[in-house]
């Protein structure tokens, strides 16, 4: 077939015949009538208007300032000295908190406003993003690596002073004891229709991963200072997640090249006493002997040690949370 004629010409010839009707008599279905046009000649059906969420207090405000996609800030104030035109977003001249560093205005910072699409296609596609990201990273995780995962609920009200659009938890990667193909840090990739682990619910395709969780510190009013979560028993409190809820991940750079860091806040370094290196004799290839200095690995970090996330970091993690009409 050539064009759409020859194919309106093709079902004619089986569904417009006395012999098609006759058959089909007392079918539910017993007519066919076949409609063809050029496509330059038909009539683009009408899309459905993406809606979206207002922002509250807008009489109240008087300036709003673009953060990322689906967060304006906004001021009572309309002020504009030299540091509020240069601040661009959280960790480029703002804080997390969206504080203007060096602001000389009465208002130094913004308040936040989450403006997200509530029509059920931009919910939709939107839910489907994060989970393909969370899925592309889950496949190149290692044991040691920083996470955030995306909050669905607040575990304690202490997290109420830290809450902002795009609530994510963080935490390292585990050994999940499985020994699984794509990392040690995988205890398994769902094969079933659905599957619930250790209270998580996964379906197919989902990878479910061991993490060892971090909280934010409460002396941090940015909430970019985390501390290793630990239990009742003393020992460090950890989980499985699901890899559709992983946001960020140290193995993997954002879209724009910056890397997933946490800097460990060290007080004063502890000078070891003087010991002897541990030295062995080694057969080169040559056959030649040399020696080989043993050196003892270095100790593992305490866990009240406090670790702190840039702000652009953070940023980037709120970034890639979909807001989906709820209250991340």
């Amino acid at each position: 077939m050539s064009d759409y004629r020859e194919a309106a010409q093709l079902a004619e010839s089986y569904f417009c015949t006395p012999e098609y009707e006759a058959k089909h008599v007392d079918g539910v279905i017993n007519q066919v009538v076949i409609f063809a046009t050029d496509a330059k000649d038909m009539i683009e059906r009408p899309t459905v208007e993406p809606t979206y969420s207002t922002i509250q207090g807008q009489k109240k405000s008087f300036a709003y300032k673009p953060i990322r996609p689906g967060v304006v800030g906004s001021r009572c104030a309309s002020h504009w000295c030299h540091a509020c035109m240069h601040a661009h977003g959280p960790g480029d001249g703002m804080t997390a908190g969206l504080r203007v560093d060096g602001c000389t205005g009465p208002e130094r910072r913004w308040t936040e406003h989450h403006v997200e699409r509530t029509d059920a296609a931009g919910v939709a596609n939107e839910r489907k993003r994060a989970q393909a990201l969370g899925h592309k990273l889950a496949r190149k995780l290692k044991v040691g690596d920083w996470i955030a995962v995306q909050a669905r609920e607040r575990w304690s009200t202490k997290e109420v002073v830290h809450y902002r659009a795009g609530h994510h938890w963080v935490g390292r990667v585990v050994d999940a004891g499985a020994k699984h193909f794509l990392g040690d840090g995988v205890l398994k990739q769902v094969t079933k229709r659905r599957e619930d682990i250790d209270g998580t619910m996964f379906t197919e395709g989902d990878i479910a991963i061991a993490v060892e969780w971090y909280d934010r510190t409460t002396d941090d009013d940015e909430g970019l200072s985390f501390c290793k979560e630990i239990g009742s028993d003393g020992a460090a409190v950890r989980g499985i997640i699901n890899s559709t809820e992983l946001r960020a991940a140290s193995s993997t750079p954002f879209d724009n090249g910056l890397q997933f860091t946490m800097a460990a806040e060290v007080e004063q370094a502890i000078v070891p006493a003087f010991r002897p290196a541990q030295v062995t004799p080694a057969v080169t290839r040559t056959g030649r002997t040399a020696a080989v200095v043993a050196l003892a690995a270095a100790p593992p970090p305490p866990d009240d040690t406090v670790y702190v996330m840039p702000a652009r970091v953070d940023h980037e993690i709120r970034r890639g949370c979909w807001l989906g009409g709820r209250y991340m």
